[in-house]
């Protein structure tokens, strides 16, 4: 199998056919991959190949020309394309451009070739060089990746039984007699135990939408409120010492934003964890959570400290992933998440310090219009009334194929409230044995399982149906599983209607169930 390449944008005006360090680098190889030299003789072409073109690992742009117009297409290589993993080398020729020491770490400049070096070794090892820093980048970052999906995935398990065990709870309360206001009390400490389950569930899609770099979904957008969504952070964030909350305070006005709560209240999260952090070292320190209503047609919230502050060298790189400044223990990775959700939420995070004075964090909404907020309103009132009048799924027979015999049993409750008929199978062969004796309307599958997985269960359902001619009428599956896209595409393309991650809970399984059995 062929080795990618590893791409390099030359940026200069030298004809192509007499620019020997193109030619030098068509001929070298890096670890056993060869160079593929792509060549423009002005940043404007590059800046098109820039957006055509994400794995570029190193960029040799000619300062002759003009130093300015050089620098500013570096910047925006940083901060407009956001591509810190490329390395940037400068082949200048002249004293007066040369790159300062400040122009260096400002534009993260990562070598330079003077012209006169005619050395082809010397041009090598530069070029291999800044390969290898572009090749331990992406190798660090693919490792951590790794380890960070495989973490929120094992988080999964113990948080869907902690979910289901609740459900069942609450369902068997519903049993009990209503004896001296205990009943209400604990109602409450469950709604409040599946609302911070189902907090941690999101944070961990959202780590996982991160890593594989998915877009956001706006279909989960919501109409809400900052103060409202501000206060619920503040509530909900575990503070290492309880006293720590009385040191936030929240000011300013109000107003509306299109976002979904969840990623938002994340990056609050990662701002306030910050924000504490100085109180270590400043127990005096004080943190203020301002609200600015319109400003240069954006609203804003802004998250101050008095601590420390940040150096200004620091500051280009805040947002840099696996970037961390004067905080032990970090892992670069929050304030890169925090720049990524502001952008997919269609505004930004900055930031302005001053050392030993305060630093701020500025968060940008975009505008939510009158006409918007209705809108949105109206929709979600006729969401809620079609949730509201259900359709009988009584007589119904669900064959439920899944491995733990607790998941089993928390959705055969759920499905036994609603009136729903169950048959269960701890693998999919047994789950074949079912079908071959009893009729079902509907197959819900987890895809790991022993003996049979999910499968290679919907792959025997489907060409079974094929032999008995019975393609019009198939019946719907429904994978299930706590695992990555990739396989719940493998059970589309098998066979399967529909998938739900896991933890199966009541309010996600509800609206499939009505979705493929009241049709």
């Amino acid at each position: 199998m062929d080795l990618p390449t590893w791409k390099i944008l030359c940026v200069d005006r030298i004809s192509p056919d007499s620019d020997m360090t193109k030619l030098l680098l068509e001929k070298m190889v890096f670890l056993q991959r060869p160079l593929q030299v792509m060549k423009v003789s002005s940043t404007r072409n590059a800046e098109i190949i820039l957006q055509e073109t994400q794995d570029i690992a190193v960029i040799l742009i000619d300062m002759e020309e003009d130093k300015a117009q050089g620098l500013e297409f570096i910047r925006n290589v940083r901060e407009l394309y956001r591509n810190y993993k490329v390395r940037i080398i400068l082949r200048t020729g002249y004293p007066d451009t040369l790159p300062s020491r400040q122009e260096v770490e400002s534009y993260r400049i990562d070598d330079y070739i003077p012209k006169e070096i005619v050395s082809e070794r010397q041009i090598e090892i530069a070029v291999m060089t800044a390969i290898r820093a572009h090749h331990q980048i992406i190798t660090t970052e693919t490792q951590l990746s790794d380890l960070a999906a495989s973490i929120a995935h094992e988080m999964r398990n113990p948080l869907a039984q902690i979910s289901g065990n609740l459900y069942l709870i609450e369902e068997l309360q519903k049993q009990v007699p209503y004896q001296y206001g205990a009943k209400p009390i604990v109602a409450h400490h469950i709604d409040e135990a599946k609302r911070v389950i189902k907090s941690g569930l999101q944070v961990i899609d959202i780590t996982m939408d991160a890593i594989k770099n998915r877009p956001v979904n706006t279909e989960n957008f919501q109409l809400v409120w900052a103060r409202a969504l501000v206060e619920e952070t503040l509530r909900d964030y575990a503070y290492e010492d309880p006293e720590h909350a009385e040191l936030v305070s929240v000011k300013g006005e109000d107003f509306a934003m299109m976002a979904e709560p969840v990623m938002v209240k994340y990056v609050l999260y990662n701002l306030l964890q910050n924000a504490l952090w100085q109180v270590k070292t400043l127990p005096d320190t004080k943190i203020i959570i301002s609200l600015k209503v319109s400003e240069n047609g954006l609203n804003h919230i802004e998250v101050q400290d008095t601590g420390l502050g940040i150096a200004p060298e620091a500051i280009p790189k805040l947002f840099d992933s696996f970037y961390t400044s004067g905080k032990q223990g970090g892992t670069g990775l929050g304030l890169a998440y925090c720049k990524r959700t502001m952008i997919a939420l269609g505004g930004d995070i900055s930031c302005e310090s001053v050392v030993g004075q305060y630093t701020a964090f500025n968060l940008c909404f975009p505008l939510v219009s009158a006409q918007q907020q209705a809108k949105r309103r109206q929709s979600h009132k006729a969401k809620q009334l079609k949730e509201s009048e259900p359709l009988s799924l009584a007589a119904k027979t669900v064959l439920v194929a899944e491995d733990n015999n607790f998941s089993r049993e928390v959705i055969k409750t759920i499905m036994e409230k609603q009136g729903i008929r169950c048959l269960q199978a701890e693998n999919g062969q047994v789950a074949l044995e079912l079908l071959a004796a009893q009729d079902c309307d509907l197959i819900f599958t987890d895809i790991q399982m022993p003996l049979m997985d999910g499968l290679e269960l919907i792959e025997r359902v489907r060409k079974q149906q094929i032999t008995a001619a019975n393609v019009d009428r198939p019946i719907p599956i429904i994978a299930v599983t706590a695992m990555e896209e990739e396989v719940v595409n493998t059970a589309l393309q098998l066979g399967a209607c529909d998938y739900l991650s896991k933890p199966v809970m009541a309010e996600k399984l509800a609206p499939k169930l009505q979705q493929w059995l009241a049709s």
